[in-house]
Parts: C-alpha cells; sequence; structure tokens
C-alpha cells in the first residue's frame, strides 16, 4: 500500500489549525509547494509550542495513525527538536518550537497556500532562500535557486539583501543574486530561440 503523506500533514496541520497554534512548514516540502518538485521524506515544521497541549497532541496523533509518547516531545523543553514517525513509516516529522525571535518572523511572514489539496501555512520565498542559503548544501542551494526563479516576480532583490543581515548570510546573497538572475536570463534566452 502507498502512503499518503498528504494524509500525515493534514492529521498534524488541522490539530494545529482547530487548537490556534500557529505553524509554519519549513524545508523541503515548502519548497515542494512554491518552488520545485523534488523527494523529501519528512515534515519540517515550526509550532507555538507553549501553546500546545503534549498530552492532548500525542493522545490526538496516536489515535491517528502515528507512532509519538509524551518522551517524543522533550525536545521542546529543551528547545531542540522532536522527531517522530507515522505508523510503519519511515516518513518523519521533524516538530520545533519558537524559541528564537527567527523562528517566531518565519510564523509571521509564512504564507497560506494549497499543497496537495490541503491549505498549510510555509515559509515565505523570502526565509526559504535565505535559510537554505545558511543551511548551504548542494541540495539547498538548488533549492534556493529554484524558489528565487519560480517566485522572481513577487520577489524583492533588495528585501532579501536586508533580511540577509538578519539571517546571517549577508556574505552570500550578493554572488547567489547575480547568479540566480543569470541562470534566469540563460534560461529565458534558451526558451525565445526554442520558441523562434
Amino acid at each position: 500500500m502507498e502512503e499518503n503523506i498528504t494524509d500525515y500533514i493534514k492529521t498534524i496541520t488541522s490539530y494545529l489549525e482547530e487548537n490556534n497554534i500557529q505553524y509554519v512548514i519549513v524545508g523541503g516540502l515548502a519548497v515542494n509547494a512554491i518552488g520545485r518538485s523534488r523527494m523529501t521524506m519528512g515534515l519540517d515544521i515550526i509550532i507555538e509550542h507553549k501553546k500546545l497541549n503534549k498530552q492532548g497532541f500525542v493522545k490526538y496523533l496516536s489515535q491517528n495513525g502515528f507512532d509519538i509518547t509524551l518522551n517524543d516531545l522533550e525536545g521542546l523543553e529543551e528547545k531542540t527538536h522532536c522527531t517522530f514517525y507515522p505508523n510503519n513509516s519511515s516518513f518523519r516529522i521533524d516538530l520545533k518550537g519558537n524559541y528564537t525571535e527567527l523562528e517566531d518572523e518565519s510564523i509571521n511572514m509564512s504564507i497560506r497556500t494549497r499543497y496537495d489539496g490541503i491549505d498549510v501555512q510555509i515559509d515565505s520565498p523570502i526565509n526559504l532562500i535565505l535559510y537554505k542559503l545558511k543551511f548551504g548544501s548542494e541540495q539547498d542551494i538548488e533549492d534556493a535557486f529554484a524558489v528565487y526563479a519560480y517566485n522572481k516576480d513577487s520577489l524583492n532583490d533588495e528585501v532579501l539583501m536586508k533580511r540577509s543581515k538578519i539571517i546571517g548570510v549577508e556574505d552570500k546573497i550578493k554572488a547567489f543574486l547575480k547568479e540566480a538572475n543569470e541562470l534566469i536570463q540563460q534560461e529565458t534566452g534558451q526558451m525565445n530561440e526554442n520558441s523562434k
């Protein structure tokens, strides 16, 4: 039987929304929603952890197909992340609280979008790009380029540069913007050539 990852996302986000707990989906699934499709084996999510009734959350998820205990949420008290899984699945859920101003900003800057038929809160394109640059793996850089290209018309490079100082990637943003815009121009040029 094939896994339905969307059901996992819907179960978790429905609980959070029904309990007025703000959240933002970050990482690979956010990139899928506003950048490009790529394989990901997890849901990375930041929540208003102080508003979470841990016992109620564990009970709800346990009754809805997740392998989770209260011990799995200890990371929220330690200000780290928590990982748990749906039953009989290798798809992971990484849950993190809003421990700093940056996480609060990610929640506040999140955008509402439709992902695979459900409405969810995902990280803004600006934050996705900048955090991908911060983490800096090859996959992260590819994701940053894809998000930038896909959202180019709604992005402001000046805002990206200003926010890069806050996130700590000021040294990377100028080179990234130069390369991203060159790639977009090349792609546009090739498409124009092919349409002749």
